[in-house]
């Protein structure tokens, strides 16, 4: 009798023990999914913010120029401007691309934006070969970049500098993006609404929580004013180029 209940109790404690590990990993599988879904939700979601942004720039800039007689300049325009959108569109929803893809990306935003601007934009670009074989979050410097133009150079008559600086250091990728503007508010750099009324960058803000969705306390974004002027977004995450596009981080 001892026996069998012993076999019966060493029989429950382990149906109860194979029970609690297959809650365990499905609670675990489904945290999982909520995380992809939450990363794949905040791209889709950048994506559609981002385009009226500079897609409304652009036309009032080819209106512009056809007002001023340039048709050619503004047929030129408006075919970088279906390739830029064409290349976004086409894209497919991946949580990863090489970076190299992600610069091409934001060379022909700043082509439509150097036609709207003109002189007033200078732009810069610094990047290490191997570096830009690096995956990094899909539209990671897309937003970046245009929120430098939106802010800090559109809106002054004498236009500005932007540079993007892309380097390798150690086991660590970093990304800055740098202008010689008015710099952030304060209320930026705390994370809180603009004080002009605007909500806090949706770009900067949606970047910042794929991070740490995708590499938790491994990667960072940081906001800084520049001592000369101007304001810094610099980007630090594990550098790997040996996983698959659209593969999560180990």
């Amino acid at each position: 009798y001892w026996a069998l209940l012993g076999v019966a109790w060493g029989l429950d404690s382990f149906l109860r023990q194979r029970n609690e590990e297959r809650e365990r990993a499905a609670l675990a599988l489904r945290a999982s999914r909520l995380e992809r879904d939450l990363v794949e939700a905040n791209l889709s979601n950048l994506r559609e913010q981002l385009h009226p942004h500079f897609l409304f720039n652009a036309l009032h800039s080819v209106g512009g120029l056809i007002d001023e007689g340039r048709g050619e300049l503004a047929a030129s325009l408006l075919a970088e401007l279906g390739e830029l959108l064409r290349a976004l569109l086409d894209r497919e929803p991946e949580q990863l691309a090489p970076l190299g893809q992600e610069l091409e990306l934001a060379e022909r935003y700043l082509e439509i934006e150097g036609a709207r601007l003109g002189e007033r934009l200078s732009v810069t670009f610094r990047e290490e070969v191997d570096a830009s074989r690096a995956l990094v979050p899909s539209f990671l410097l897309l937003p970046l970049v245009e929120n430098a133009v939106r802010y800090a150079i559109a809106p002054r008559p004498a236009g500005g500098v932007l540079e993007v600086d892309v380097r390798r250091e150690g086991d660590a990728l970093v990304i800055e993006v740098r202008d010689d503007g008015p710099g952030f508010p304060p209320e930026v750099l705390a994370g809180e609404p603009r004080g002009d009324g605007e909500r806090r960058s949706i770009g900067l803000a949606n970047t910042r929580s794929r991070l740490a969705a995708l590499y938790g306390d491994a990667a960072a974004l940081e906001l800084t004013n520049r001592v000369e002027g101007g304001a810094r977004v610099r980007v630090r995450l594990p550098y790997d180029d040996t996983r698959t596009p659209g593969g999560p981080p180990a």
